[in-house]
């Protein structure tokens, strides 16, 4: 890569950080909304606080996972699909191996959902490290922040971020309408 397209890439690189960053705040205040709102929805102060806290952790880790994604699209640039699959791979036994910790420990449902925290906090720090690895000359500042960026970063992201997010709840419906019809208890013990 030349001198030229170095910069290129940092810049979006940059830019495409301080967008999912900007929107993982965005995610986190609307999730503290809701958490804060755990009257609303259920009666029980003991589901109430079951849900304020979980849900204010589950805020936090789209927060973060919402930049991670930029990280892991990074490395896949580099075309180096086979580092992306190690590290997904890392993730679901990180977090498999932290849920049954948190489990075993008897903190339940806020352990799992903390479990999940702590993994995307690793696995984004073993994304950050591969990516300068890989690209030893990336840099990521303020100044190089490219608003020209925005319109096609977002409207990629905006898919891939509505597509994700049908994918999640596809996945994990059961357990809302389980929640929502039994209690937090029946999908927390």
């Amino acid at each position: 890569i030349e001198r030229g397209e170095k910069d290129r890439v940092s810049r979006l690189l940059t830019t495409s950080l301080s967008i999912y960053a900007g929107l993982g705040v965005l995610v986190f205040l609307v999730g503290l909304g809701v958490s804060a709102g755990a009257g609303f929805f259920f009666d029980d102060p003991e589901a109430q606080h079951l849900f304020s806290v979980c849900f204010a952790i589950a805020a936090a880790n789209a927060a973060i996972s919402l930049p991670g994604g930029a990280l892991s699209g990074a490395i896949f640039a580099f075309l180096r699909g086979d580092l992306t699959a190690v590290l997904e791979i890392a993730s679901n036994l990180l977090r498999a191996l932290f849920v049954v910790l948190a489990l075993s420990a008897g903190y339940g449902l806020i352990g799992v959902v903390a479990a999940s925290l702590l993994t995307n906090i690793i696995i984004w720090g073993l994304h950050l490290l591969v990516l300068f690895r890989l690209g030893p000359w990336l840099r990521v500042r303020p100044s190089l922040f490219d608003r020209t960026l925005i319109r096609p970063l977002y409207g990629y992201g905006f898919w891939t971020f509505l597509i994700t997010s049908a994918n999640s709840l596809r996945t994990r419906i059961d357990s809302y309408i389980l929640a929502g019809f039994r209690g937090l208890s029946a999908v927390s013990t």
